[in-house]
Order: structure tokens, then sequence, then C-alpha cells
């Protein structure tokens, strides 16, 4: 047996790797057909196929034996998956099998063919007539020999071949397998020989610039003989940087057609430099056979022309010029352009790609229409014949009339002779249009000021202009003059130095000062303000100026203070805003200033009354000045001898300065007004008058009553006329106030006085407590402070307790001392505090808790009881107004419990953040009602009031420790038989033990001992 690959130059195929290949498998039995009755005239050879196709696509079979009378021979193929009758009983008395071929592909039938069946034949299929050994066979009989394809060819093949007649012998020589095309020369001549896959190059786009997509496409011709399968296709890209490119026929690189051998590859992205480039491809088939060719030249272009100078460039990219003027399938592009300029020229560069034959470049041309029905018709190129592309940069074209740019309504891209109509003769790969506008000179102009607006005869004021330079060309050489005859003033030349405009040079801003002439008349005047310019073009406008009447003179008394053209710019505070030093030097005490002027508006809207003076004094203090009442437009309004009364005690030499300010300020980051001219100056007190006492306090103001530590301190304004001197400060009970640094603020002869005193046994109330300033001229004043001495509880949360009480149980404050009643616990709290008490109920029928007597609680209160466990017993939020009272509602029995005190609305918590009490109702004493009541408090929710507390008990004891001993029959245990026992000594009995039957400690031996020993053996506490 032998494995033979054939050759390209054997049978025209190349030789395929791939698992799909072509191969050759024979054998060269020379077996003798035996001349007996089969089945022991049977014979067979195997051949084993190892490393053939994976997937059979097509099977022949080659067939070689001599024998006489070929109607005694049977064939059987048994392959791996089946078997089929190659042929049975045919070819009558004729002899030989010289060179079969059993190919399906086969016109003629075995069974109506001839001895010596030197050809090629359909194969029987079915058995027909075996009488050999094997008498069955495995897996499918197959009806042809495509049966086999689509299965793998690797694997055992047995050929059977029996003589069923005697009398007539011969030899089986040779025999082979053709898998997938290949061509054993053993055989006849194929029925057509094979031919390798070709195809066609093309692209999307075969010219573009560097940087451009195109993509990529070949139609394949599959092989034939047999059909090409699994083809696929590369290309060669190296010459461009990209490598090996492989088409797909999936559908989406090709034509969106998947299987209909048309293989694609889009958006290749081409970089290379101008040029032609011709990339070869291949294409290979499951038959191992191949085939090339090229693509066709792929042109790079260089980079069109960019966008041409000119306004509003407008960009597009593949636009069509397809058919005739006014064509239907014609491109009309929106240029977008907008605005009121007149269009001088258009501009317009770009790339034209030819795509019809015999187009020329200069019939690829541009309509423009615009609103009034005119058009113009721009005609890029005057080339006739070009091949690829042509470029066109910056061509211009002059409108005859000149358009609004506005008024473009259309633009139409067509062909002026229509080498193929419905399609495109060209395209513009790249097209940009821009305009530039009709350019018309205009004059300069100007714009004029004067500052003040307006202003006395005699005066000066300054004139300004802004003057715009005219265009096209833009003036240079501008000059500003004023005629200011009207004021007496001449010809006025305006600067544009930086010094007579607003400082910053050849800005056109222009400046110079006039002064009016002091016979000018009043009234409103319009100046005349021209602009020139080199180009002998010239602007002109007016400053309007209002003459007015002189300004008020100053103001009667002393040391008066002159300003002029100090301005009132925004509110208090603002940096703009004049402040003015009045020089006054005199400790003379104010009684009132004066003011005098004239406020001129700067901003329309501003009212005379917006315009105020702050007065500022040395100690920090200031008073405003409000001297016009008028609250409407003006130009200017004068002021006469208007008079502020001084508040207070205030020197003339304490004034450190005067603010000018608006209360609403008009124009922010400008100036209101403007006071042309303002005087001040003020007169004196000048009868004597006492010290006084401007301020006191005492420190702290509220105190717990037993005797508290407070500072009490007074600040003295001295007696004028003449100034005190010795001032001496006393407080109630003889206490002198000292201003020496130490009793007072800490700085001597400031003129506040302090002492530090002790309550001692003041009773609680509001005390008000006098003090007295004398001077050696014998004048006095009086003042006071007011002193809260609050009810001190029995137990001081702040002293007793020396710190604040906990909120929770492990952190309650207990309340110690000497055995005895427990009446009141005083303390204070802050917002987001609550205060918790350990105390004992003695007398549960007794018990009570209040916080609204003793007019120490002074705000909203909650009050809590716990029993010793944490759990809630009883609240209260309102009953008395707004303070909290517990009664014994829900206490029964005696001993440890836990009360807290919180203002509203702070509220207990469990600890899973449950309310241990609902929020309502507020009045009345309520058990434990919230989500959480069977709870133990473990936290606190909300911020509540705060304040200092005073809460008053009753039924409630201080006890430090067990005080009695319930085992009174003295039997070692506390039981029953103590109550007995106790019983009886009360009722008469005999005592042995010797105890005191009064157990409670209450003075009567009674049915309250009995009680008292009960509860202690059950585990409460000792009465």
């Amino acid at each position: 047996m032998k494995k033979t690959s054939i050759l390209a130059a054997a049978a025209g195929l190349a030789v395929a790797t791939g698992l799909a290949s072509a191969q050759v498998y024979s054998a060269s039995p020379n077996l003798q057909i035996i001349n007996t009755t089969a089945p022991s005239g049977t014979v067979s050879s195997t051949i084993g196929v190892s490393g053939g196709p994976s997937s059979i696509t097509d099977i022949n079979v080659i067939f070689q034996a001599t024998h006489t009378w070929d109607a005694d021979i049977d064939v059987i193929l048994q392959g791996p998956t089946g078997y089929i009758c190659l042929t049975t009983d045919n070819g009558s008395s004729g002899d030989n099998y010289l060179t079969t071929r059993f190919d399906d592909a086969s016109t003629t039938s075995i069974t109506s063919g001839t001895a010596p069946f030197n050809n090629n034949y359909r194969p029987e299929g079915l058995i027909n007539g075996w009488t050999g050994s094997p008498t069955t066979f495995t897996g499918t009989n197959y009806s042809n020999l495509a049966g086999f394809n689509g299965t793998n060819a690797n694997g055992n093949w047995t050929m059977y071949v029996a003589d069923d007649t005697s009398g007539d012998s011969g030899t089986w020589t040779y025999w082979s397998l053709e898998f997938n095309g290949a061509v054993d020369p053993a055989g006849p001549p194929p029925l057509t020989a094979p031919t390798n896959p070709s195809g066609v190059g093309s692209y999307s786009v075969a010219s573009l610039p560097n940087g451009g997509t195109t993509n990529f496409r070949v139609t394949v011709t599959p092989g034939s003989n047999p059909t090409s399968t699994g083809v696929g296709v590369t290309v060669d890209g190296s010459q461009l940087g990209l490598g090996t490119i492989t088409l797909l026929d999936d559908g989406t690189n090709d034509d969106g057609v998947a299987g209909n051998n048309i293989f694609g590859k889009n958006n290749v992205v081409i970089n290379g430099a101008v040029g032609s480039y011709t990339l070869p491809f291949s294409i290979t088939d499951a038959q191992s056979r191949t085939g090339t060719g090229s693509m066709p030249a792929l042109t790079i272009q260089p980079p069109p022309p960019t966008c041409p100078e000119g306004n509003q460039p407008a960009s597009f990219s593949n636009l069509n010029s397809n058919d005739g003027l006014n064509a239907a399938i014609n491109v009309h592009p929106s240029l977008g352009w907008s605005g009121t300029d007149f269009i001088q020229d258009i501009h317009l560069s770009g790339r034209l790609t030819k795509v019809a034959s015999g187009t020329f470049a200069s019939e690829a041309r541009i309509q423009i229409t615009f609103s009034d029905a005119s058009t113009i018709t721009l005609q890029p190129f005057t080339t006739t014949s070009y091949t690829g592309f042509i470029d066109v940069a910056d061509y211009v074209f002059t409108l005859p009339t000149p358009k609004l740019v506005s008024s473009i309504t259309d633009v139409q891209l067509f062909e002026s002779f229509d080498d193929v109509t419905g399609s495109a003769d060209s395209t513009w790969t790249t097209l940009c249009l821009t305009w530039n506008p009709l350019l018309v000179p205009t004059n300069p102009t100007v714009t004029g000021s004067a500052t003040p607006s307006s202003a006395e005869a005699g005066s000066t004021v300054h004139l300004a202009a802004i003057a715009s330079p005219g265009a096209n060309p833009t003036s240079t050489g501008m000059g500003v003059t004023v005629d200011g005859s009207l004021i007496g003033a001449g010809t006025v030349t305006l600067l544009d130095d930086g010094i007579n405009d607003d400082g910053i040079a050849g800005n056109n801003v222009f400046g110079a000062n006039a002064t009016i002439d002091s016979g000018t008349a009043a009234g409103s005047v319009s100046l005349p303000v021209t602009v020139t310019d080199a180009q002998s073009r010239s602007g002109s406008n007016t400053i309007s100026l209002n003459i007015v009447p002189p300004a008020p003179g100053c103001p009667a008394g002393q040391q008066p203070t002159s300003f002029t053209n100090v301005q009132s710019f925004g509110l208090a505070g603002n940096a703009g805003n004049t402040s003015i030093s009045l020089g006054w030097t005199n400790p003379d005490l104010l009684l009132e200033i004066h003011v005098s002027g004239r406020l001129t508006s700067e901003t329309s809207g501003t009212w005379p009354n917006d315009s105020r003076l702050r007065v500022k004094f040395s100690d920090g203090s200031s008073q405003d000045i409000v001297p016009f009442a008028q609250t409407s437009g003006f130009t200017y309004v004068d002021l006469t001898d208007f008079t502020y009364t001084v508040t207070g005690s205030h020197l003339a030499s304490d004034v450190t300065s005067v603010e000018l300010f608006e209360s609403f300020d008009d124009a922010s980051g400008a100036n209101d007004a403007v006071w042309n001219n303002l005087c001040l100056s003020y007169v004196a007190q000048t009868t004597p008058t006492n010290p006084t006492i401007t301020s006191a306090s005492i420190t702290p103001d509220t105190v717990l009553e037993g005797g508290a530590n407070v500072h009490v301190l007074a600040t003295v304004s001295p007696g004028q006329n003449p100034l005190s001197t010795n001032l001496s400060v006393v407080a109630a009970g003889g206490i002198q106030m000292l201003d020496d640094g130490i009793n007072d603020d800490g700085i001597a002869g400031n003129n506040v006085f302090g002492a530090f005193a002790n309550t001692g046994n003041q009773p609680a109330g509001v005390t008000t407590y006098g003090i007295t300033v004398t001077d050696d001229q014998g004048r006095s004043g009086t003042g006071s402070v007011t002193l809260n001495i609050i009810p001190r509880g029995q137990w001081e949360e702040s002293i007793d307790g020396a710190g604040d009480a906990g909120e929770l149980p492990a952190s309650a404050q207990a309340i110690t001392g000497a055995d005895g009643p427990l009446a009141s616990i005083g303390g204070s709290i802050d917002s987001g505090d609550t205060d918790m008490y350990a105390i004992t109920i003695c007398d549960p029928t007794m018990f009570s808790a209040s916080l609204g007597v003793g007019g120490r609680t002074n705000f909203d209160t909650q009050l809590w009881l716990f029993d010793a466990n944490g759990v809630g017993v009883e609240f209260n939020d309102d009953s008395v107004g707004a303070a909290s009272v517990l009664d014994n509602s829900f206490v029964t029995a005696p001993g440890q419990y836990y009360i807290a005190v919180s203002g509203y609305n702070r509220d207990a918590l469990d600890s899973s953040g449950a309310l241990l009490w609902n929020n309502t109702p507020f009045t009345g004493v309520r058990a434990a009602d919230g989500p959480g009541a069977a709870n133990a408090v473990s936290s606190w929710t909300g911020s509540g009031a705060n304040g200092t507390y005073l809460l008053t008990l009753s039924g409630v004891c201080i006890q430090n420790g067990p005080a009695c001993d319930p085992d009174v029959n003295q039997d070692g245990v506390a039981d029953q038989g103590d109550v007995d026992y106790l019983i009886n000594v009360i009722a008469g009995g005999e005592n042995p033990t010797g105890i005191d039957s009064d157990f409670n400690g209450d003075g009567v031996s009674d049915q309250g001992d009995i009680d008292a020993i009960i509860n202690v053996v059950a585990g409460g506490p000792c009465p």
C-alpha cells in the first residue's frame, strides 16, 4: 500500500496543508480472483488512511483487474462510516476492468458500461445480488459516493471482490481512493480538469488623501472540479505598512450578503507617501488550490487645499456634481452665512474628483441664488480634460452687485454639460466657501460729558470725550475740540495724553479742563464737540452742562471745614466713598453739627435722601446725618445750614472722620452723587453737665442663694463745662469701685470702674443695687445693676454633686448625706443635656416631684421616673404651664428609682432607638406607652431646651445603707416568721428577742411597721 500526494505538475492542483487537503491513497493487492462460487471465491484489500482530510468533499475510486467473463465479478467498498456497491454482475461476457474510475459525476452508470470499463462510471450504489463474504457490512449502505461527504477520511477502507460463478478467473492488480479533487494518474483521465479559484479586486475609493479610509473588495470565482470550498482571501498591504489584510465574506465587510463569494474589509486607513500602489492578493480553497491577482491601482493624493481666507467658512466633503442645472438629483448644500454685511467677494477652495469618463473640470459649477431671485454662477476651473482629481485654491468671484450675506436662499452644484444623466459626473471630495464684506468708508464718531454735569459760574469743569475711529480705512491722527463759547471758554482742545483724560494715553479717550466765565447765566447749555482724522473725515456731538447759581456758603458754627467735589459712591463701607477729616481739635462737648452745600446727581434715579454723612468718633461709635428728605430724582440740590443734634457725650476732638455714603446704591461701581461744595461746623455745649453712668453690669447676673462672688462694673462719662475731676464710684452697701486696671476691665484710667463682692445671705429673688458717681465739682449721677438670686436645693448638682449629672443609670448622680427626707434638687442643663439622679422613694403614698414651684425653673421642662433597672415608670411634660409634675399614680412600692430632668423635646430611647414614651399627649402623668415601653432607657434624642431648675420632692429620702434588721425573731433568716413575730409584739405579745416594735421609726407601733417589714423581707429598702 502507498500514500500519494498529487502535486501540481501531475494534476494541476496545489498541495494543501490544511485538514481538508486533496490526497490519493492506493494499494496493489495482486490477488487471484478465485473462480469458485462465492463466498469461497471472495478476496479483500484494506487501505488504512492516516493524515487524510478531516472532512470529505469528494471521493472517487479506481479499480483495476484482469478477468474473463466480467459478469462473474461483484465489488463492495466498506468505509469507516458506511459502504457502497461499486459493481455487481456487469460487463456480460466481456473481459477485464482495465482502468475504471467510479465517480458520481460520470453520466454513465457502471450498469450501462461495457468491458473492459476503461473510463469513468457512476457506481451501482445499493447492494444488488452480493453473495460474497461477508454477507453484512457496517454503517450506512450509501446509494452514491457522495454519501461519504462531510465524514472523516481517516480510518480503514476495505474493498471486497467476489467471483460468484465457477469457470472463469482473474487477478486484482490495483485500487485507489481519490479524496477532495485529487487525481490518481493510474486512473483514466478525469471527467473535467480542476480549475483554480480566481478573483477581481476593487476599492470603494481608489484615490484618496493620506489618512483617508477605503473599503477593500475581491469578487471570487471559485475553482471547479470540484467547486472550491473553504475559500480565504488575503491582500498584501506591506507597501503601505498594513501587513497582511484578511478579507471576509461575512455580510459586514463586503456587500452585506454573507456567503456570496464577495470578500471585503471596511474602513481601512491608508497612510503612505503620495503615489500609486498596486497590492497583490491571494485566494486559497480547501482543495489546496490557489489563485492570485492584483488590486487595481490605489492612489494616495496630496492634501486637498485648505479653506480660503474670508468670513464664515462653510466646509463640505464628498458632494456630487450630478446633472444639468435644476436637475432633481442635484446637491443643494446650506452655507449658513448670516449677518448684516454685504458680500463683496466669494472665495472657494477644494478638490474635484472625476467620476464619469469624459467629464471636463470646467463643467462642474455652483449656482448661488439670492432672495431677490438674482443668481451668480461660480466656475472654479477652465481646464477641460483631467484624470483622477483636480484642485482649486482660493478661487475668487467678485459680485457685480453687492448682496446682503444673509440673503442667500439656495446653493446648487450642477454640470454645464451632463455626461452621465442620473448619476454623478464628478465629486467635490472637499469644498469650502468664504466671503469678504463690502468695505465702505465710515466717519469717526464722538460722545462727550462734563464733570460735574452741573457747575456754577466761575468754577472749573472737566470736559471728556470718547472717540471711535472711522473704518475703511481706520482713522489715524484723531483730534477732538469743544466749542466753549457758550460758557466763555472759547475753543477747548481735548487731549488723549494720559494726563487730561482717564490716565491712559492713546486709548481714544480725550479730556481737558475748562473754566466757566463768572458772568455766565444760569441754565442748561449744549457745547458742540467735534472729532477729525487724518483721512479728512469728521464727526460731531454735544456735551450737556447745567450752569447753576452759586452754592450756599458755610453754615454758622465753630471751625467750619470746606470741601469740593467729594463723592457719595455706594453703601457705607464702600471703598469708593469719600472719607473726609474735619480737623476739629477743640475738646468742646458737641451739641450740634451744621451742614451746608450743593449735591449733584451722577446716577439716574438717585434721591437726595440717599446721600448721607456718617460721623465717626474715637470710641468706635458713629452717627448718621440725613440732610435731605426729598425722595425723587434731581439734577442738583442745595443745603443751607442743616442742623443735626448730636446724641450722647462726644467732644469735637473725638470726631475722627466723616464718610459720605448712599443708603441705597443706585449704580454699583459708580458715583451716585457728588458734593460740589460741602462745609461742616459745630456748636458746643456750654452749660455744665453731671457725670453719668452710661452702662453698668454684674457678673454673673444669676447666682444661688447662700453667698456667691460677683463682679460689678460701671462705665462713667465725666461731667462737662468744666470737665469732671477725681471721679468716685460707690455701689450699694458702700462698696468702693476702682478704675485701677485690677478691679475694672484691666485698663486703668479709662473711666471704667469695678469691684468684687459677695452676695452673703441675700434671700432668693431679683434685687436691684444702686451705683453712684461723684466728682470734685460737686456733681453726681446714678445707675444700677440687677441680680437674680435663685433658690438653692437641698442637693445642688454642681456643688454637692461636683459636676454635671449623667443622663443614664450608670452615670446618674447619687444623692448622699445624712439619712432623712430629700426635699429638693437644684441644677441646670444645656441644650442636648439630660440630668438623672438616683433616689430612694421611702413612702410611695406620699411621692410627688415638681418643677413648677420655687421660681427657679426657667425653661420648658420634661420630668421622667425609671425603676431600679432603668425601665420607665411615669412621665410628664406639661402640667403647670410649661412646668412638669409627677405624682404617685404609677409608683406602687418603695425602693430605688431614677428621676431625670430634660428640656422639651429631648426624649428617652431604648437600645434599639425606640421611644419609651410617645410624644403626646402633652399633659397628664403617663406610664411608659411608647414602642420601647418594656425596655430600659439606653439613650436620648433631641436637643431640648436649656436653663436652671429646682425639683421639689416628697416621699423621697436619703438612706446610707441598711438601718434595720428584718430578722426580728433572730432565727437566721428574714421570712414570714419575722412578720408574724412583729405582729405578735405589736398586738401586746411576748418579745423574747427584745426588738423595737417601731420598725419604721415613725414613733408609733402600728400597721405601718408591719407593712415596712413585709417590704424589707420582700427585698425592699429599710424604712
